[in-house]
């Protein structure tokens, strides 16, 4: 049984859908909010990790977030709506669905920019 399990029988709130491992059970379609106001979903995803705004942990999107005063470090770098970021190795990609300061991170490791692919010209 899992703590996400655990939450759902207990209480009917789901505040971190953490597996008893400790890592995130990552889904397709599922939101999260970083302390820098940044927001995302999750576009695809292969197995469990940490989503991380540098070292604070990314929650689950819902109407009882607290991130307990942290806030993101001072240079964590800006990210704009509409941008995917892609682990480094292609297993979970997010889109950023509000503009924020998040230093996102997967399992500790930073997450790239995903570049437009190029598409074939129509002459």
């Amino acid at each position: 049984m899992t703590l996400r399990d655990v939450a759902d029988y207990n209480s009917g709130n789901i505040l971190r859908n953490y597996e008893v491992s400790g890592k995130m059970n990552l889904k397709t379609g599922q939101r999260y909010v970083g302390p820098g106001g940044a927001e995302m979903i999750v576009s695809k995803a292969s197995g469990d990790g940490d989503l991380t705004d540098g070292e604070i942990e990314l929650q689950i999107k819902g109407p009882e977030v607290d991130f307990g005063g942290a806030t993101p470090a001072d240079d964590a770098p800006e990210v704009t709506m509409g941008k995917r970021l892609t682990s480094a190795d292609g297993s979970v990609s997010v889109l950023i669905t509000k503009a924020g300061k998040c230093d996102l991170r997967l399992n500790g490791e930073p997450m790239e920019l995903q570049e437009a692919k190029q598409l074939p010209s129509s002459d």
